[in-house]
């Protein structure tokens, strides 16, 4: 089932991935044999749409998976939560 879904990810079927996340949950949080989300092969395939149709479906969503998609507000809480999360610091004047 895994392969069917990061499949129908990275095709963009965002009715077969609304289906097969809707029938298990589990796979929203799913990652890849090299340790990719899907939130990140969609965008790696030219699928931002399918990315966003599983943020919408409840898929956690990391720093990164959320700097992919531009997610600021998430950015921001994330780094709110964790502020070791920020890398670097804006400095005035530099």
């Amino acid at each position: 089932m895994e392969q069917s879904f990061f499949d129908a990810v990275k095709a963009g079927n965002v009715d077969e991935v609304r289906c097969l996340v809707q029938g298990t949950l589990a796979l929203a949080g799913t990652k890849d044999g090299n340790g990719v989300s899907a939130i990140l092969v969609a965008p790696y395939h030219g699928r931002r749409d399918a990315a966003v149709a599983l943020v919408e479906l409840g898929a956690p969503v990391d720093i990164f998976e959320a700097s992919a998609l531009g997610l600021v507000d998430r950015i921001t809480a994330l780094i709110g939560a964790d502020p070791a999360l920020r890398w670097c610091q804006v400095v005035p004047g530099v």
